[in-house]
């Protein structure tokens, strides 16, 4: 076989071993915008700072949790620890939005907006309920809520109830070693 033949191939042989190594399932430690899981931890980058993140629907999957998107449809209750003691005296907003392409993060998308706050104790709770599957953002702003250029802000695309083939992660993995 000539070189031209092998470099061609490289490509191929990458994808057998990564699939053959990882299996036909996605792994719970893909990134996901400002989201990712660190040694366990799903954590969310605020800036300089950084809160861990933790979902459950205990109703319909119990005391399983969820780092990025979420399972099904219905409740959820999600819980943002503040691990930089900073970000206690820093007022917090959470909005989360449908996306729906291009300028998705306006009001008129906003499915649940916690308004800027000081949580003292270090810790973000909220319940919502999402009824219909789809696509969403999540954005969690910390700093001046009166100077935008002194604010943290954390973006992450998420869907619920959207299952994602295993392929779309392999391929991601593919791109990078292939390149």
């Amino acid at each position: 076989m000539n070189p031209a033949s092998l470099r061609v191939l490289r490509p191929f042989a990458i994808a057998l071993m990564v699939t053959a190594w990882f299996g036909f399932t996605p792994g719970p430690a893909s990134a996901h915008g400002g989201l990712s899981m660190d040694k366990d931890m799903c954590r969310l980058t605020l800036g300089l700072y950084t809160m861990h993140f933790t979902g459950y629907q205990p109703v319909l999957t119990g005391a399983m949790e969820f780092c990025e998107d979420i399972p099904k449809t219905g409740q959820i209750i999600v819980t943002m620890d503040m691990i930089d003691d900073a970000l206690r005296s820093m007022p917090i907003s959470v909005r989360i939005v449908r996306d729906t392409g291009e300028g998705s993060e306006t009001e008129a998308n906003t499915v649940l907006y916690l308004e800027p706050k000081l949580y003292p104790n270090g810790s973000v709770s909220f319940e919502h309920n999402f009824e219909a599957p789809g696509k969403f953002i999540g954005l969690v702003t910390g700093g001046d809520p009166a100077n935008p250029a002194a604010q943290y802000v954390s973006r992450f695309p998420f869907s619920v109830a959207i299952s994602r083939p295993p392929y779309e992660i392999y391929a991601r993995i593919l791109m990078v070693h292939a390149a």
